[in-house]
């Protein structure tokens, strides 16, 4: 029962039943399944198609699901511990621990999770990008396309593998084609190199499934950088989506867009407020911008 509650929890749409599958969860951890518990924390953690959450029943039965070595009750607690969520402290060497249970458990998400900690050098482990890069293709070869999409960007950047364009395509490809943001955003970025008039709905798609960048690619395609046709009116919104998402190179470019009318009226006061929110965000450019 738990197992196929997590495929309905899990599936691709048409197929994702989360209020179908909460029940089931219900019913198996009442029955006693650990599994079941697990996919009833998940329920609590994520909310059912984004509501309901309640943190603190999410810790109950995650914690116990865990305990019991259900990688994915692991992988979750992991995620409360790294964030702190339900009257648990912000703890990442903890929210580590747990993702190496959940991934010495079989769980990807783990896996993959471990990996991208291992890559920065957070949570208290070594910067290590080889041990990450191994780390997250171990959750791609296990299907988990979010850890295919980190491969992909490993490929295209060089970080902890070497730099090869094609093997960040392909892997890049297979993700977006699985509706996993951060995939078409690596595809759209290869796209540029050869001038692909696809790297902008690519981008775009990107944007749609909620990865940021993508959001601030696309927008910046169309303003016409990188030799692609500028489409101010098409463009602000993707922009102002990235800003809102804290991509400051967005912001800044919002910023221009208010002080010389590209795409929107000329207003100082708006352009000076999205210099400001670049500029609280790192970007050296929007502060000496300020006025």
């Amino acid at each position: 029962m738990a197992r196929e509650a997590f495929v309905k929890w899990d599936a691709r749409k048409p197929d994702k039943d989360q209020a179908a599958a909460a029940k089931l969860f219900e019913e198996a951890c009442n029955d006693g399944s650990t599994l079941g518990c697990a996919g009833l924390g998940i329920r609590y953690l994520d909310g059912v198609d984004g509501t309901g959450m309640d943190y603190k029943l999410a810790l109950k039965h995650l914690v116990a699901a865990c305990d019991a070595r259900v990688g994915r009750a692991c992988n979750g607690l992991g995620y409360m511990h790294q964030v702190g969520l339900g009257g648990v402290e912000k703890d990442e060497p903890k929210a580590a621990e747990l993702f190496r249970s959940a991934c010495d458990a079989g769980e990807l998400r783990g896996c993959s999770r471990l990996g991208a900690l291992y890559t920065d050098g957070q949570a208290g482990l070594p910067k290590d990008p080889k041990r990450g890069f191994k780390l997250i293709q171990k959750a791609c070869e296990g299907g988990y396309m979010f850890g295919c999409a980190g491969v992909a960007y490993s490929y295209l950047s060089g970080l902890g593998v070497e730099q090869s364009g094609p093997s960040a395509e392909k892997y890049a490809r297979d993700a977006c084609d699985a509706d996993e943001g951060m995939g078409c955003w690596v595809l759209a970025s290869r796209m540029i190199e050869s001038k692909n008039p696809e790297a902008v709905p690519t981008a775009a798609k990107a944007c749609d499934l909620e990865f940021a960048q993508g959001c601030a690619l696309s927008g910046s395609l169309l303003f016409g950088h990188s030799g692609y046709k500028r489409n101010f009116k098409r463009a602000i919104p993707l922009l102002e989506k990235a800003c809102r998402d804290d991509v400051a190179g967005s912001c800044l470019t919002l910023g221009y867009a208010h002080r010389r009318g590209w795409g929107v009226k000329r207003n100082e006061i708006t352009s000076d407020r999205y210099f400001k929110k670049a500029c609280t965000l790192n970007d050296p450019t929007a502060c000496k911008e300020l006025r």
